[in-house]
């Protein structure tokens, strides 16, 4: 058998295939393979104990559509098993078989999306009896045979497309007649011209299409009006980002939506250009219950009260008018809405010049849950107004600058004190007596106050923080002057997970080796510091938190000038999975002491010269070597013996090297990546002092997807028309050529050779 071009999660699966191919089915017991205790990627496997299960015949199973379809259910989440063979010692090859269908007899959905496939996994599929909504997003190869078609009508309920590339005319039409199809997401397609067909003349069976999304599809008005006609049952519709449906005027507001009036409960026509007449037909909307008319900015024109928002005012739970120049009289009239629970009107500056703190907020003070009013010139009095809400729980007031004056200290947040959960105040020039009224609050779990410039210096460590104490459990406190002192007081908070404390530049000089973090001492997980002039000692400091798992300490440049190979990363040793150490000072001793981390899977080692340079033959990861997945390494002047050491890293599936200028004499067309062949999924060159020679060598990495090899001038002079890609043309998601220089002949030869990749030049 053939294993298909997938990431194999079952790695097990996969050799006992490659040494057992030729081995008999009969001769089964020599194909036992130990699983005793094995986890595989987050998907376990069913023993043998559930007898009322009916196995799955080999010869019903091809073996590379499961690892596929195994692949996507643990790395998408969607399946949960618990093993029930712990205590086994030995599963057979066959039983392997027959739990992989168990496994598929028990899926509901299945997501495929991203995952660069040119088939679908047809058998393991055709397994998959309560098998009820399918996602292939993002899968541009991928092409739908009629058996395909025909395996997946008479069960699929809900199919999203999005991103395909091309959607043939007379497999859309197969798809949609599918008798328990309720739902399809079609977005991100060009489907202008399919649409004017004559062949594209069917009707919908039955009651049961609900829901379509076709978001960007290059639709004008009269796509939309055959889209309205025949799909008469219309419960969701999502036609947004397509400008050419507004650009035609309707002659009558009638014909808009026709019988969809009726049905329609969530309607998306973000940035589609309406106007007056599109505004009076959607008011004639029955049932509608979610409505987003962002980006349509002629709407803020119409005199509101010349529309009837009898049938909204009853049914509208949610609205998103994003920049659509409204103004307070559309405020006013969105207030006398009954059931409104999430209302967002950002970028709309004309509101905030008006709103008095006597502002009447109408119906929407006894049923509002969630508010987005950033960037609306609001002023304080704004603030008092909302504040008599009773049961907000989201509110986003960034980026009004006007909104703090001397009065702010004195509001105390009224019915919002008892039931806001999420506040968002960036950029709104705050001040300590601000910060005071907030930790009244007796419910906030996420605060954000990034780039509130006064509150720092005032903030002393015998600072109350109040009701936030035992609830805050994420804080970001970005360029907000804070020094030592605030730290100590923000080190109060009993349940904070995320710290996000960067650009603090006076932090950093006054953490010391034996600064104590107090209570998020044994709860942080995420920890940002970048740019906070940290010294070795504050990351001493650090690495004495418990449970920390992500942590960035970008643009402390003295961080690790002192650091040696026998740094202790303590606490954090074992618990790490994600480290930034951009532009630190880095040299070779301080990444010696980082390869001894025990699970770490990201790292950021940019801009740190000294790595490169003083690397040498025989450097290896350490422990990195079978965990690191994501590797970043721009500017750090790696050498030929650099990108050996790399190579060696037997997990890594994305790795950015640009900028290492240099190293691309050294790429040839035999190159071996080691390794990465079988791993890595994504590689950024860009600036490398690359040619030609990197397409032909990286036709070796059998998993690549995305490629970009921009700003490498020398590439150009040896690619002529007839160079050969090999199999990166099947292969390739996105390649990316800017700055190459490459001429339009030489355009139109790469894009007809890469017609399934998404290139740019």
């Amino acid at each position: 058998m053939k294993i298909d071009r997938v990431t194999n999660i079952i790695g097990i699966l996969h050799s006992v295939l490659v040494e057992n191919t030729k081995r008999s089915n009969e001769d089964r017991s020599d194909c036992a393979v130990s699983l005793k205790g094995m986890k595989m990627s987050n998907l376990e496997i069913y023993g043998s104990e559930d007898s009322s299960k009916t196995p799955v015949s080999l010869q019903e199973i091809i073996l590379p559509d499961f690892i596929i379809v195994a692949n996507a259910l643990a790395s998408k989440g969607q399946i949960d098993l618990r093993t029930q063979c712990s205590q086994s010692a030995d599963v057979n090859f066959y039983d392997v078989y027959q739990h992989l269908g168990f496994i598929t007899e028990e899926c509901k959905s299945l997501d495929l999306s991203n995952m660069c496939l040119k088939r679908l996994p047809i058998k393991a599929i055709a397994c998959m009896k309560n098998l009820k909504m399918l996602n292939v997003s993002y899968n541009p190869h991928l092409v739908l045979k009629n058996k395909d078609l025909r395996v997946l009508r008479e069960r699929m309920e809900k199919i999203i497309f999005r991103g395909m590339g091309q959607i043939y005319l007379n497999q859309l039409i197969k798809l949609m007649k599918m008798p328990k199809l309720s739902y399809m997401d079609i977005s991100y397609n060009d489907l202008s011209v399919m649409l004017y067909s004559d062949e594209f003349n069917f009707e919908i069976p039955g009651a049961k299409f609900q829901g379509l999304r076709m978001r960007s599809c290059q639709l004008d008005f009269n796509n939309f009006r055959m889209i309205v006609s025949k799909f008469r049952h219309l419960e969701i519709l999502d036609v947004s980002e397509n400008p050419r449906i507004g650009s035609t005027k309707p002659e009558n507001k009638k014909i808009i939506f026709g019988n969809l009036k009726n049905t329609l409960k969530d309607l998306d026509m973000n940035f589609c250009r309406l106007d007056i007449e599109w505004m009076k037909s959607i008011c004639d909307c029955k049932k509608l219950e979610k409505l987003n008319l962002s980006q349509n900015g002629e709407i803020g024109r119409v005199n509101p009260n010349s529309l009837d928002f009898c049938n909204l005012r009853r049914s509208l739970t949610e609205l998103t008018m994003r920049d659509c120049n409204i103004n307070l009289d559309w405020l006013k009239k969105i207030c006398t809405f009954k059931q409104l629970s999430r209302l967002d009107a950002s970028f709309n500056d004309e509101i905030g010049e008006r709103i008095t703190s006597e502002f009447d907020l109408g119906n929407l003070k006894g049923t509002l849950v969630e508010l987005d009013l950033m960037k609306c010139d609001l002023n304080s009095n704004a603030l008092s107004a909302i504040c008599k809400l009773e049961k907000l729980e989201k509110l986003n007031l960034s980026r009004n600058s006007k909104i703090e004056n001397s009065k702010v200290s004195e509001v105390d947040f009224g019915n919002l004190k008892g039931t806001l959960v999420e506040l968002n105040l960036m950029k709104c020039g705050l001040s300590f007596n601000t910060l005071s009224a907030i930790c009244r609050l007796e419910k906030l779990e996420r605060l954000n106050i990034n780039m509130n410039y006064s509150i720092g210096w005032a903030m002393l460590s015998n600072f109350d923080v109040g009701n936030l104490k035992g609830t805050l459990v994420e804080l970001k406190a970005m360029e907000c002057d804070l020094n030592l002192d605030g730290l100590k007081a923000i080190c109060k908070l009993e349940n904070l997970k995320s710290l996000d404390i960067g650009y603090n530049k006076m932090l950093g000089y006054g953490i010391s080796s034996d600064f104590h973090f107090d209570n998020i001492r044994n709860t942080l997980v995420e920890l940002k510091v970048d740019g906070c002039n940290l010294s070795l000692n504050g990351l001493k400091a650090i690495c004495m938190l418990k449970k920390l798992e992500k942590l960035d300490v970008c643009w402390n440049v003295f961080l690790g000038q002192d650091m040696t190979s026998n740094f202790d990363f303590a606490n954090i040793r074992s618990t790490l999975t994600e480290l930034k150490l951009l532009c630190c000072g880095l040299n070779l001793d301080a990444l010696k002491a980082v390869c001894k981390l025990d699970k770490l899977e990201k790292l950021d080692i940019s801009f740190n010269q000294n790595i490169g340079q003083e690397m040498g033959l025989g450097f290896d990861f350490g422990n990195l070597a079978n965990t690191l997945i994501e590797l970043k390494a721009e500017r750090c002047s790696l050498s030929i013996y650099g990108l050996r050491a790399i190579f060696k890293l037997k997990k890594l599936k994305r790795l950015d090297i640009c900028w290492n200028l240099g190293i691309g004499r050294f790429i040839t067309p035999g190159f071996d990546f080691e390794n990465l062949e079988s791993t890595l999924i994504e590689l950024k060159m860009r600036c490398c002092d690359l040619d030609a020679d990197i397409l032909k060598a990286t036709k070796n990495l059998k998993m690549l997807e995305r490629l970009n090899i921009g700003y490498n001038l020398e590439i150009r002079r040896r690619l002529t028309s007839e160079f050969d890609f090999g199999s990166l043309t099947d292969t390739l998601v996105v390649l990316d050529l800017r700055r190459c220089q490459i001429d339009s002949t030489l355009h139109k030869t790469i894009r007809s050779k890469f017609k399934n990749t998404r290139v740019v030049f």
